[in-house]
């Protein structure tokens, strides 16, 4: 597939320190940053793979068939991260937390730059929701069963997918 800069792609990567920035406030409110089993440079560093994944992915211009290739990466981070979160401990939701704590800067950057184009405002939330769905893809079955599933109503409403 060839890649364009779609909107999505520009609220990724333009200005990204500040979406970067952002989104580990976000995960502060959330408790995440706080966390004394995963240091404040870990979840920096993280937060900086999955936004450079993401955007990868994007601008390959496939937001629609999250099976294809282009998403390997983005998955296989994702379940690694899953995989991690639940040797050190954590439930599903602190993984939930990561993924939908990033809705609110992305979004506020992407209300403000389709604004006159409900269209692709809808394909960007489309894209999001499928993303936050590559988490739930167990890549082996022990992930299954010592991790708890993520209850929706343990995440706050402000991160919950729309």
């Amino acid at each position: 597939m060839t890649s364009q800069r779609t909107p999505l792609v520009s609220a990724l990567l333009d200005r990204q320190p500040e979406l970067h920035s952002e989104w580990m406030s976000e995960l502060r409110t959330a408790g995440s940053a706080n966390e004394r089993r995963i240091g404040e440079e870990d979840l920096k560093s993280q937060t900086s793979e999955f936004l450079r994944l993401l955007a990868d992915a994007v601008h390959q211009n496939n937001t629609t068939d999250l099976s294809r290739p282009e998403w390997s990466a983005t998955k296989s981070f994702l379940q690694e991260l899953s995989r991690t979160r639940v040797l050190q401990g954590f439930e599903s939701d602190h993984t939930a937390t990561f993924i939908l704590s990033l809705k609110q800067p992305l979004f506020s950057r992407l209300r403000t730059e389709l604004a006159k184009d409900p269209a692709a405002m809808a394909d960007a939330t489309w894209v999001y929701r499928s993303v936050t769905r590559l988490s739930e893809w167990p890549s082996n079955s022990w992930m299954t069963r010592r991790s708890t599933p993520c209850s929706i109503s343990r995440v706050p409403a402000v991160w919950r997918p729309s």
